[in-house]
């Protein structure tokens, strides 16, 4: 500035020698370099400020940072705007998104941004991310939920993982995290981005196509065993007609006192017993002989409850609760009753050793839509009127690996048991255009629900 450097090269001796009295309380007008930015500083020199040869001041030596007002040129003034308006723009894009977004400290986990979908998820007082997303007290642990920002820290590389959140209802949400490390000049992870995608419904979906997958391949094997089963039955009864058949022959021929007659008799009454076995493989094959008439389902069960309680050790009690005015629906009685022995006979086995209560209930349903199956092994019930009849009781129950195969011929999680009393009842209900669920948990006890259809198709 050639103008002031006039006047500093126009100071006397005398004033040099006074201290420079006129200079200092003159202003003065310094440009210094900042970054690739020219900023004018004015400053009124002192007494104490040393001055170099000509008057021209050194400005580290004469005041700090601090000390100096600052008049911003046009340009510092056009840059600082730039860059307010780019953080304002970048900040209006993470706001526009519609999914969680944070950034968060690698060493404290500590939220530093969120925007306003992450905020508004936020649950009360939480300031951490596992504190937010999991109302948890330290971050995520084990192989099912691995800690994003650890893996990030530690690869240096982005991480995705799916985990399960909370909102501030409390209602769970599954998510898929996506983590991003942002480096420091060192090199290290000093923040993490994170963003979440709600992947809920894409979950479930996938989970009624995998329960759909299991009802079809269930039902293609129960189709097989039922093919199975039903041959089986069919030709296990021709060959019992025949030994049954030639035991009554020998019988007729045989006198009262002849040697032989109680072996013949034991063959004829064991090969009626198969008979029955049979019968039940027919059933479960719904290949058994049914005939439809209109019942009532109440009358059905009281009419039971005399053999059911003769069949019941003392330490097992047997109770009815039996919803009034049931409608009466069509189906075969002595299937029926068949159905209402069997889930009995179940429960009674469920209680055996230490005893307990067994509840038999009825009522009726009506349903507007689809009913989806709670398992495999049961078929979902389409929409219209049942009637149900249902078995608890206070046994030790079923664990949840052998739920989907309580309904399989000849699977028994009992030592003694044969494994058709349950398949036979599920194809019997089958018949009835019904199906069975099932509610049970180890050491809870057993609840088997027969649903029968109003009419039966």
């Amino acid at each position: 500035m050639p103008t002031r450097e006039r006047d500093f090269a126009s100071l006397n001796p005398q004033e040099e020698a006074d201290g420079g009295a006129r200079f200092s309380a003159a202003p003065a007008i310094i440009s210094t370099a900042a970054s690739d930015e020219t900023v004018t500083k004015e400053v009124s020199l002192t007494d104490a400020q040393p001055k170099l040869p000509g008057g021209v001041c050194d400005l580290p030596f004469r005041a700090s940072a601090s000390d100096i007002p600052l008049r911003r040129t046009h340009t510092q003034e056009s840059l600082e705007r730039t860059i307010e308006r780019q953080n304002d723009f970048l900040l209006r894009v993470i706001e526009a998104l519609d999914h969680p977004f944070y950034v968060i400290d690698a060493q404290t986990y500590a939220i530093k941004l969120a925007n306003s979908t992450a905020r508004k998820n936020a649950r009360a007082g939480a300031n951490t991310c596992f504190a937010l997303a999991h109302a948890a007290d330290s971050p995520c642990e084990g192989r099912s939920h691995p800690c994003p920002l650890a893996e990030v820290k530690l690869s240096k590389r982005p991480f995705v993982v799916e985990h399960v959140h909370f909102s501030q209802d409390g209602a769970e949400h599954h998510v898929e995290v996506h983590a991003h490390p942002v480096l420091n000049d060192a090199g290290e992870v000093s923040e993490v981005i994170e963003y979440c995608l709600d992947i809920t419904e894409r979950k479930a979906r996938e989970a009624a196509e995998h329960r759909l997958e299991e009802q079809v391949r269930y039902a293609e094997k129960l189709e097989s065993l039922s093919i199975l089963a039903g041959g089986v039955a069919h030709d296990f009864n021709n060959l019992l007609a025949g030994v049954l058949g030639n035991a009554e022959l020998a019988l007729l021929k045989l006198s009262s006192a002849a040697e032989a007659r109680p072996n013949i008799e034991q063959i004829k009454e064991i090969a009626f017993r198969a008979t029955g076995l049979t019968a039940q493989m027919l059933a479960y094959a719904g290949r058994g002989a049914f005939f439809f008439k209109t019942l009532d389902l109440n009358r059905l069960v009281t009419n039971a409850a005399d053999f059911l309680r003769s069949s019941l050790a003392p330490n097992m009690h047997l109770s009815f609760d039996l919803a009034a005015d049931l409608p009466p629906f069509h189906g075969d009685p002595s299937q029926i009753s068949q159905v209402i022995l069997n889930l009995t006979a179940n429960a009674a086995d469920a209680i055996r050793e230490h005893g307990g209560v067994i509840i038999l209930r009825t009522g009726n349903i009506t349903l507007d839509s689809p009913s989806p199956a709670r398992a495999p092994a049961l078929q979902p019930l389409q929409a219209g009127r049942y009637l149900w009849l249902e078995v608890a009781d206070s046994g030790c129950g079923i664990a949840q690996e052998f739920i989907g195969r309580l309904f399989d011929p000849f699977f028994s999680t009992k030592f003694a048991g044969r494994g058709l009393g349950l398949a036979a009842a599920y194809g019997i209900v089958r018949a009835h255009g019904g199906t069975i669920t099932v509610e049970s948990k180890k050491g809870e006890g057993s609840t088997f629900r027969a649903y029968f259809a109003e009419t039966a198709s």
